[in-house]
């Protein structure tokens, strides 16, 4: 495709390039420089808190780029004063697709080279500072439990040892403090069939139209933001009957494995193994989103995750330090540059090592 080949910024010799030690051991920086002047909550309005759940909730709400029902904030407090009570984490979880990306090359211009980017290392590493946070006024923290949705991504395209790959890489990466498990979601084969799912919305199937390496690139390069607007098929470009049935029966399935995963109460079992304790311990958890609204929903980037862009970077002398995602074709020849690494920082098997976009800094 024309667009990955117009990536002639500069050449193997003259890149921007970086290292996974220098780019963690900035992270490490930022994380110790906020951490160094914070204080735990001590009011929600007017009422002043008391309670250690009462506090974990603020610092959690305080995290969550989206408003929480209060409905929502209820099941927050049941979950974390249930954990309290039996002397255990805080059980914080949600899905994050890691072992795989967007294949698109409009998202991801290397979008093949399915390797974590700075987005995905930052991601961990917020949450090992939301962890010290709720240290500070519960020693136990939180237990992280990131799902991977392996289904999903197989779905998309990626074979099972490019998720593994990708996962294992970033699992070598969690900072050390952070008490995070990585799991990876099952395809619940023997009811999955049997459940019935309602029909997809018109947004639902372009975000999977939008994740496909098949679909003709004419179709979205130049009308990728109009898509975005204005979601219904055909109102703003033909979308092949083809291309939008395939991606319509894709997200049906994925539909029916997250109803699956309600309905075995998959996630219980899996806190509940992960701590070696029974069930009844963990009938309540925070149960977050990375994009769902009105529920917690961590907020490490803004408003999309690493799989659906490249990293914009932004930092400087203040301690200031933010990576927002933006999708990477609005980034080439907007006064961005891209920063390379090597596969081979990862420690996992790929032969041969190649450098790919980890992240993009402002043209200064």
């Amino acid at each position: 495709m024309e667009l990955k080949h117009s990536l002639q910024i500069a050449s193997p010799e003259e890149r921007l390039k970086t290292s996974l030690e220098k780019e963690i051991e900035k992270m490490q920086e930022i994380v110790e420089h906020r951490l160094s002047g914070y204080r735990p909550p001590e009011r929600k309005g007017k009422k002043k808190l008391v309670e250690p759940a009462d506090k974990i909730v603020q610092i959690l709400i305080k995290h969550s780029r989206e408003e929480i029902l209060p409905a929502f904030e209820v099941e927050m407090k049941l979950a974390v004063e249930q954990a309290i009570q039996n002397d255990l984490p805080v059980p914080v979880t949600f899905l994050w697709p890691i072992g795989g990306q967007a294949r698109n090359p409009l998202k991801l211009i290397e979008y093949e080279v399915n390797f974590p980017r700075l987005g995905d290392i930052w991601g961990l590493y917020w949450l090992d500072m939301l962890n010290r946070k709720i240290q500070s006024v519960y020693e136990k923290g939180c237990l992280c439990l990131i799902i991977d949705e392996q289904p999903q991504l197989e779905l998309i395209g990626w074979k099972p040892e490019e998720i593994s790959q990708r996962r294992t890489a970033l699992q070598k990466l969690i900072p050390p403090s952070a008490f995070i498990k990585v799991v990876s979601l099952p395809e619940f084969q023997e009811v999955v069939e049997q459940i019935l799912v309602d029909e997809p919305s018109a947004e639902e199937v372009f975000s999977i139209l939008t994740c496909l390496s098949f679909i003709p690139h004419e179709i979205l390069e130049s009308k990728l933001s109009q898509l975005y607007v204005n979601r219904k098929k055909g109102s703003v470009i033909d979308i092949p009957d083809w291309a939008w049935d395939g991606a319509r029966k894709l997200r049906i399935r994925m539909n029916q494995i997250g109803l699956a995963r309600k309905q075995t109460r998959w996630i219980d079992k899996v806190l509940a193994e992960t701590l070696n304790y029974s069930e009844e311990y963990y009938s309540y958890y925070i149960d977050g989103c990375l994009i769902e609204k009105l529920r917690w929903s961590p907020h490490p980037w803004g408003y999309t995750f690493p799989q659906h862009g490249g990293s914009l970077l932004d930092h400087n002398s203040q301690g200031r330090y933010s990576v927002k995602i933006v999708p990477e074709y609005r980034l080439l020849g907007a006064g961005h540059l891209p920063v390379y690494l090597s596969t081979k920082e990862f420690g996992v098997s790929n032969n041969p090592y190649q450098e790919f976009i980890f992240y993009w800094v402002k043209d200064k």
